[in-house]
């Protein structure tokens, strides 16, 4: 997901830089176009960055890092939902 993110906002920079240029010389419709364009990539981007927000996270595992009483907690909650 974090390469669709950032092709997709790479896009939408591409399009409204694109679209200065090409409603300036061209015409302002085509301007609108690539504006849309730009703002539908950016809503993409913004839509990728919620879909990985959505990851569940694992639960907690007795660590030799942890305090004792924090392995003995995280033990004691698996015992509960066994």
């Amino acid at each position: 997901m974090k390469i669709i993110r950032i092709s997709c906002c790479i896009v939408a920079c591409l399009c409204l830089a694109a679209s200065i240029v090409v409603g300036a010389t061209v015409g302002w419709e085509y301007f609108f176009i690539l504006l849309l364009a730009a703002a539908i990539f950016a809503a993409a981007t913004f839509l990728a960055r919620g879909a990985d927000k959505k990851k569940d996270v694992p639960p907690p595992k007795p660590d030799f890092m942890n305090t004792s009483e924090e392995n003995e907690r995280i033990r004691s909650e698996d015992e509960k939902k066994k």
